[in-house]
């Protein structure tokens, strides 16, 4: 067996791969020292280090459905075009599993709210609370 076609597609792909990172590596440091986009959007860059069990299972199902599936989701529109109803399969089920994400995430939201309150359920702490919350506000805004 050949595998000489093989090593060189793995280095023209580790050019991609390198090409990718120093790319996203300028456009994170330009995001850092702007806090606005070339066309006056605000740039949100994740607020958290912490990788937790959502970051590493998300990696996780994205990978091997990519493996699976042989598309990445921007090819994958792409191959919409010429490809036949394979890109669309996966299309739809990448829809619907994010679509099961925000269902888990306004369903965590809600559980979360519901507990917020237990916690002031009483008027009066509600009316302390508030009156608290405000003067913080207000105090900011006179200083």
């Amino acid at each position: 067996m050949d595998f000489e076609p093989c090593w060189h597609l793995e280095s023209i792909v580790g050019f991609i791969m390198g090409g990718a990172i120093l790319i996203a590596a300028i456009a994170f440091n330009f995001a850092k020292i702007h806090p606005k986009a070339l066309l006056g959007d605000v740039i949100r860059l994740p607020s958290t280090r912490q990788i937790d069990r959502r970051l590493v299972l998300g990696g996780l199902f994205f990978g091997v459905g990519w493996g699976f599936a042989g598309y990445c989701p921007g090819p994958a529109l792409v191959s919409l075009a010429y490809s036949g109803s394979n890109p669309l399969i996966f299309i739809v089920t990448m829809v619907v599993g994010m679509a099961i994400l925000e269902i888990q995430d306004r369903r965590r939201a809600r559980t979360n709210a519901k507990q917020s309150n237990k916690i002031y359920s009483e008027p009066r702490m509600q009316m302390a609370t508030t009156t608290l919350i405000y003067d913080a506000r207000f105090n900011k805004r006179q200083q």
